[in-house]
Order: structure tokens, then C-alpha cells, then sequence
């Protein structure tokens, strides 16, 4: 990250190239759910698969391909006074089909179908929520007293977040 924009840096080729700026405006390729941004600060981000995930301070949710031209799809996902979008992840269900986790400060999670980018689940807690996913479960922790924060448990996601 650099003066709003995401780069790529090839060690081979000694030169970076720019991903995602997200200093002006986000005009996103798949019209319907999404929204346009701009000036967004990022606070997370996630690749996987030529996916990248970004998550913003206010609550901000941008995907973009990475071999595609531009944004693929960008959003609010909360509108909460305290947004932050904590952590993103992007992950391939058992079946094989990608799906995109977001965690914010309006103490929820919500998964996306990564290819329609439609809300597959979400779950809601009563405090803000970081997470660790892997294929078998996902660790929730959350924020508490301000700088302490303890360990919640974990579900399966093969029930939950498929």
C-alpha cells in the first residue's frame, strides 16, 4: 500500500505494477449490489486464487481479479458508526466454489459467493469479531476493553460457511 494504491512488486523484473487504486473513484464491472467508492483506507486485505479482497476503515468491501481489468465488485457492507472491516479471507468451499468472508466492527460476519457476489451467510455477535479460517473451522475472536480481546470458539464450516 502507497499513497491509496495497491502494488505489485516482480523481484525478477525489478519494477511494481499497480493493482487497485483506490484513491478515486471504484466504478465496479458487476452493476447490480454493488456500490461506488472512493477514497477508501484499506485496513485488510486477501488473495487467493486472482482474487483480491480489500476491506476498508468504513466499512468498505472491494473485489477485484487480479488478471481482469478493473473492479469486479465493491460495497458498504455496514453503515455503522464504527465500520472498520477487521478481516477478509477468500476461501474454497468443499465443492470447490470460492467464497469471500468479511468481518466488521458491527459485530458480524458475513460470507459471499465469490461469484455473484450475493451474501451466502451471515452471523451476528454481540461484540466486533476478528477471524482464522481454514477449510475444517473458523476462529472467532473478539474485541474486548479496548486493547484485551479473548478467544469466542469456533464453527464448522462445512455447516455454516459453504
Amino acid at each position: 500500500m502507497q499513497n491509496y494504491s495497491v502494488m505489485h512488486w516482480s523481484s525478477l523484473l525489478r519494477k511494481g505494477k499497480e493493482v487497485l487504486n483506490v484513491a478515486k473513484p471504484i466504478v465496479p464491472n458487476l452493476k447490480r449490489q454493488s456500490q461506488q467508492l472512493s477514497r477508501v483506507q484499506i485496513s485488510t486485505m486477501a488473495v487467493k486464487e486472482n482474487l483480491m479482497v480489500a476491506g476498508g476503515f468504513q466499512g468498505e468491501l472491494i473485489c477485484k481479479y487480479i488478471n481482469q481489468p478493473g473492479v469486479a465488485f465493491s460495497t458498504k457492507v455496514t453503515t455503522d458508526d464504527n465500520a472498520i472491516t477487521n478481516a477478509v479471507d477468500v476461501y474454497l468451499n468443499p465443492s470447490g466454489a470460492m467464497r469471500v468472508m468479511a468481518t466488521n466492527n458491527d459485530a458480524q460476519i458475513r460470507v459471499f459467493d465469490a461469484e455473484t457476489f450475493s451474501t451466502f451467510n451471515r452471523f451476528s455477535f454481540d461484540r466486533s469479531v476478528n477471524l482464522s479460517a481454514s477449510l475444517q473451522m473458523l476462529a472467532v475472536e473478539f474485541h474486548f476493553f479496548g486493547c484485551f480481546s479473548y478467544f469466542y470458539g469456533c464453527l464448522l464450516l462445512t455447516e455454516y460457511l459453504c
